[in-house]
């Protein structure tokens, strides 16, 4: 158990029609976006950075969800250029970055690999004020995975972000 505080895991099951049910506890909280002071965001930085300390690779790969992990390897960088192409193929954005895409899989195949929630983003942190004290409490794990420590941090600071700010955090 790492302790990072997130949503307590109840059970699964699957249903008479093959549905597939997770039962998770209920959080009560805010989404981060919703959030106008900029602590909540610090703390989700700070959360994060304890999740990366805490969950390492070798312990998430031993764990039973291993096998469903998703690996920001060669493959899974491919695919999206990929995908890029089939859809936007006449925009000279994608074909400029299509042009680039070895190299920069290569520079990202090149960081250290970390355990990562995979879609860190605003509307997936709900914040939890609870006795006095803030709690940062993620949800929506299905994209976990394996990649560059980095990746995580930087879905935190997408969006319309001074270059100050995003230092800050």
């Amino acid at each position: 158990n790492a302790d990072l505080d997130s949503a307590r895991y109840f059970g699964s099951y699957i249903d008479a029609a093959g549905i597939r049910y997770l039962l998770l506890e209920r959080i009560p909280g805010v989404r981060l976006w919703e959030c106008a002071e900029f602590e909540p965001w610090r703390e989700a930085a700070r959360w994060l950075a304890r999740m990366h300390a805490r969950v390492t690779v070798e312990t998430a790969g031993a764990s039973r969800a291993a096998a469903h992990l998703l690996r920001y390897d060669r493959p899974f960088y491919e695919s999206w250029m990929e995908r890029a192409e089939l859809f936007h193929a006449s925009h000279s954005a994608v074909s400029r970055l299509a042009a680039r895409h070895a190299h920069i899989v290569d520079r990202l195949l090149d960081e250290r690999t970390a355990f990562l929630h995979g879609e860190f983003y605003s509307e997936n942190i709900l914040v939890q004020r609870r006795a006095g004290a803030m709690a940062v409490r993620p949800i929506d794990w299905e994209m976990a995975a394996f990649g560059p420590a980095f990746v995580d941090l930087a879905y935190l600071v997408a969006g319309r972000w001074s270059d100050n700010e995003r230092a800050d955090v």
